[in-house]
């Protein structure tokens, strides 16, 4: 005995055409300043440009946040990896 599911709104696991899909678009500025009023001053030209942004997208968020430098430096890229190719 099998059945068929006709209209039904999720054909092979898909989203049903009526819901819209999310993105997130994600900006990382990272900047070093030598004193607050430096950062002031980097801020202040963040903010301005990022109100160009919210004039187009009203939900965006800016955000700052204060980085700690590393303990440690990062550590470096793994060496270049080669695998001979054999064919059977």
């Amino acid at each position: 005995m099998s059945a068929t599911l006709l209209n039904h709104p999720l054909p092979n696991r898909l989203r049903p055409p009526c819901e819209p899909m999310r993105y997130r678009a994600t900006i990382t500025i990272d900047f070093t300043a030598a004193d607050e009023f430096e950062a002031h001053d980097e801020k202040a030209a963040i903010e301005a440009a990022f109100a160009a942004i919210q004039r187009v997208h009203e939900c965006a968020q800016l955000d700052f946040r204060r980085r700690r430098p590393r303990a440690r430096p990062r550590p470096g890229a793994p060496g270049v990896v080669i695998v001979a190719y054999a064919d059977d």
